[in-house]
């Protein structure tokens, strides 16, 4: 009669996952562990295997066999009592993992076997056996201290854009992948996470505010006057607009763009930090302001003058002309850049019709010079004035300077309309001769309040807008110097 025993053998953990018949032929080509006669019942000690695998769990086997002669005969497999078995022991193991914000500090959740987690201080080590449960949870708005500067959020429904998960890292700090997306999640603990980190993946909260130097701004949905803070998710986008506005003769058009630190934005504009944005716009005088006319007599060079734009920046004109003969527009011809003051150009070319001869158009371009990086330097748009004209034949040089010594003025005067004034009065003055022009604004009590030309003018005619916006009522008086000419004058400012 033969001899039965029982063979126990150490099998791979993903054992499990085979067919039966897999199963069955990992069980005979396993690594032995134990061998036992059938009728020998006392244990075998399985668990001293799981501390040498390294793991908290092992795969074992067992499987029959039968000799029928122990000398000449090797041990095989029963023809009536051939069978596999394979099962897994599991042994718990004390780790510890650290729960913590992917910045440094803070608050955060966690506890073990607790579905409603305590905030504690962040980062925090967890001690306990495996396979218990760690509950863990995002800490945000005032339970969330400032870290950096910012407040943070964990992104699961605040911001469509980069959003929060929570992330696992080795002890050494290497990525192990993501396993959840919601402010408040579990895992279970496992020796194969010993020493790992569980990091909730916090974004900042950006404080973002635009500016502008009127208008009205729509900034992520709302309209209101400058500024505008509003609170972004780090790296998602937030639309913002702003209107035009008018100020002193010059109509300020938003040009879409937004300046941060010199540099210029379009919207939607992404946010990663906290951020100021300022509205850029494109000046363009007003050219209803300059109220461009033509009051010179039937058979003189015709003369065009102008009302200068109040504000301090627009600082030149450019005079330019095209003339529509025969029905048939020439060339765009600029004739004269002069500065602000000046208000008056002659055109020693043509003399005013009557009736229809040539159609000659003029227009005054008023240029906005600026110095504030917010502002576009610009000119007005395109106004023309049109008049009866006709071309004078040319003239040698002592020709034109005799006809332009008709136009020149005989004496000094200056003088102002209106008067009183709320808040700008025009002041024209005329020239014989060129000099040093000054002209001056003084208080009652003789304390200067403007100086309005400190320049060299040559012979004509010049206006200048005193604008007083910053100025009481009462009394004030301006004086012109020139040459050996001096006058004042008083002037009423009533608000």
């Amino acid at each position: 009669m033969g001899t039965h025993r029982y063979v126990v053998v150490l099998l791979d953990n993903n054992v499990v996952n085979l067919s039966p018949s897999q199963q069955w032929a990992a069980v005979w080509g396993g690594s032995v562990i134990a061998v036992k006669r059938y009728d020998d019942n006392s244990a075998i000690d399985i668990k001293s295997y799981i501390n040498q695998t390294n793991s908290d769990r092992i795969t074992f086997g067992i499987r029959a066999e039968y000799q029928n002669d122990p000398v000449n005969n090797p041990w095989a497999g029963t023809s009536d009592c051939v069978f596999g078995f394979v099962g897994t022991v599991l042994q718990d193991e004390q780790i510890s993992v650290t729960v913590k914000n992917n910045f440094p500090g803070g608050k955060i959740k966690g506890q073990v076997n607790n579905s409603n987690p305590p905030i504690i201080n962040a980062p925090v080590t967890i001690t306990d056996m495996t396979r218990k449960t760690l509950y863990m949870g995002a800490v945000e708005g005032t339970n969330q201290p400032m870290v950096g500067g910012y407040d943070h959020v964990f992104n699961d429904t605040e911001a469509s854009l980069n959003k929060s998960n929570w992330y696992m890292q080795d002890q050494l700090g290497a990525p192990k992948g993501i396993f959840d997306s919601g402010a408040n999640t579990y895992r279970i603990l496992s020796s194969t996470e010993k020493n790992y980190s569980y990091v909730a993946d916090m974004k900042k909260l950006c404080n973002v505010t635009f500016t502008t130097l009127g208008g009205t701004m729509t900034v992520g949905g709302t309209s209101s006057s400058s500024p505008i803070t509003k609170q972004v998710v780090e790296q998602n986008t937030i639309t913002a607009t702003c209107s035009n506005f008018y100020a002193n003769g010059v109509n300020f058009v938003f040009n879409y763009t937004w300046l941060k630190s010199s540099q210029t934005f379009t919207s939607p504009i992404t946010i990663a930090a906290h951020e100021t944005y300022e509205a850029v716009f494109q000046a363009k005088p007003s050219y209803s302001t300059i109220n461009i006319k033509c009051n010179s007599p039937v058979g003189s060079p015709i003369v065009i003058t102008w009302t200068d734009i109040p504000d301090q920046h627009v600082t030149q004109y450019e005079v330019r002309r095209k003339v529509k003969q025969n029905g048939v527009f020439g060339p765009l011809e600029t004739l004269a850049t002069l500065s602000a003051g000046v208000g008056t150009y002659t055109d020693y070319e043509y003399r005013r019709t009557s009736s229809y001869v040539d159609l000659v158009n003029y227009e005054v371009r008023a240029y906005y010079n600026s110095t504030d990086s917010k502002i576009l330097s610009g000119y007005s748009d395109p106004y023309w004035l049109s008049v009866y004209g006709q071309m004078l034949a040319k003239m040698n040089k002592d020709q034109m300077t005799q006809e332009m010594a008709v136009e020149l003025p005989t004496d000094y005067s200056i003088s102002n309309f209106p008067n009183p004034f709320n808040p700008a009065t025009t002041i024209k003055y005329q020239l014989p001769e060129a000099g040093v022009v000054t002209i001056k604004v003084y208080d009652i009590l003789g304390k200067e309040v403007a100086e309005l030309v400190n320049e060299n003018k040559g012979a004509g005619y010049y206006n200048i807008v005193f604008d007083a916006s910053e100025l009481t009522s009462g009394i004030y008086i301006y004086t012109i110097q020139v040459n050996n000419f001096v006058e004042s004058k008083k002037i009423m400012l009533v608000k």
